[in-house]
């Protein structure tokens, strides 16, 4: 007995920045799509091509989006800066009145 299973994915990117690097990996790796949109119908993938599509749409998609980059700096953006600390703590200088 021979068996064999095709499966039809239908990848929806949620970001627009990421139809072009994904439609050029699906070139590139010499895939067969139809596109419509944000959506990629790819047919006749096995389980294992289905899931390493996946990945990828899922990667680049999260790459295009530019929410992604607050949580990825590793610096936080717009931070005031600390205040300095005094030399002595004991003495502040500058000029005061006499209050008696």
């Amino acid at each position: 007995m021979k068996a064999n299973k095709k499966i039809t994915g239908e990848f929806t990117l949620s970001e627009l920045g990421a139809v072009q690097p994904f439609q050029g990996w699906l070139n590139e790796m010499n895939f067969d799509y139809a596109k419509k949109g944000l959506t990629f119908k790819i047919a006749n993938l096995t389980d294992e091509l289905f899931d390493n599509i996946l990945i990828k749409a899922s990667e680049l998609d999260d790459s295009a989006n530019g929410q992604m980059d607050i949580f990825e700096q590793s610096e936080p953006k717009d931070v005031t800066e600390e205040p300095k600390l005094l030399e002595d703590p004991d003495v502040i200088s500058g000029e005061f009145d006499e209050v008696e």
